[in-house]
Formats: C-alpha cells, structure tokens, sequence
C-alpha cells in the first residue's frame, strides 16, 4: 500500500479535503499506529526488553491495538466502498 500511496501523493495533496482522501489518510495513520504497536507487542513477549521500555499494562496495550485494527479496518473498507463500488 505504501508505494501507491506515495505514487499518488500528488493528488492527495491537491484533494486534500475530498471524502476519499479524507479516509486514506485515516485510514494509513492508524495502519501506521497500529502497526507499530503490533511490532512492540510481539518484541516485547518474544525478546527481554530493557526496562525503560516495557509498558506495565500490556493487556490495555492489547486491546487498543486491537481497536485500532478494528478501527483501520473499518476505514479501509471504508476506503474500497468509496473508490471501487461507489
């Protein structure tokens, strides 16, 4: 998704408020957060990460990392409704 994203910059810019762009770029900031996240998540069960990076709560990490999925997915189906059958 990244390099069509990048390859359309031009028209995100110039359409900035259209609703489609509006969903594409929520939908790849949370992608983004989410995605970081997930990665955290599994560095920190897989690996002993030094303290000052460990969250103490990781099941309220879990579950908001699970909304934002939920949340990105919504939007990126969001996203096909708008582009592809609307």
């Amino acid at each position: 998704m990244a390099p069509s994203y990048i390859g359309n910059f031009h028209v995100i810019v110039n359409e900035l408020y259209s609703p489609g762009v509006m969903v594409t770029n929520i939908h790849v900031a949370l992608g983004t957060i989410t995605g970081i996240l997930a990665i955290y998540i599994i560095l920190r069960m897989k690996f002993d990460l030094p303290q000052k990076f460990t969250v103490k709560r990781v099941k309220r990490l879990m579950r908001t990392t699970f909304t934002l999925w939920w949340l990105t997915f919504i939007f990126g189906l969001s996203f096909y409704l708008i582009y592809y059958v609307l």
